[in-house]
């Protein structure tokens, strides 16, 4: 019988393995988030760098992850952009079969499927 499940899947069965990629995951959302932020708004790399009184390697370094951001870094990217910065974490769920119910936003709600 043939082993379905995907190369992740066996990759994070080891828990320094899940570990490893759930920080790389966090890596990666926190820079998708500045970075789309910084598009929206029209903001450089040197103009975020200014606002922060950094250089523009260091914005280079902290978007392509070689800078470990700390919570404070985070906070302050997010005022030089004019953003809100905000943690949401949330206990792991189990895979559940899709029951044809839609979350939104706590409540209940039938997917209209045409």
């Amino acid at each position: 019988m043939a082993d379905e499940r995907t190369v992740v899947e066996r990759f994070v069965e080891d828990p320094v393995q899940r570990r490893l990629f759930k920080q790389e995951q966090a890596i990666l959302e926190v820079t998708e988030f500045i970075c789309g932020q910084m598009e929206a708004k029209g903001i450089s790399r040197s103009e975020l760098a200014r606002r922060l009184g950094k250089t523009k390697g260091y914005i280079t370094q902290l978007l392509d992850g070689r800078t470990n951001m700390t919570v404070r870094t985070i906070a302050d990217v997010c005022d030089a952009l004019g953003c809100r910065f905000h943690v949401a974490a949330a206990a792991r769920r189990r895979a559940r079969r899709h029951t044809g119910v839609v979350r939104s936003r706590g409540r209940r709600a039938r997917n209209r499927a045409a």
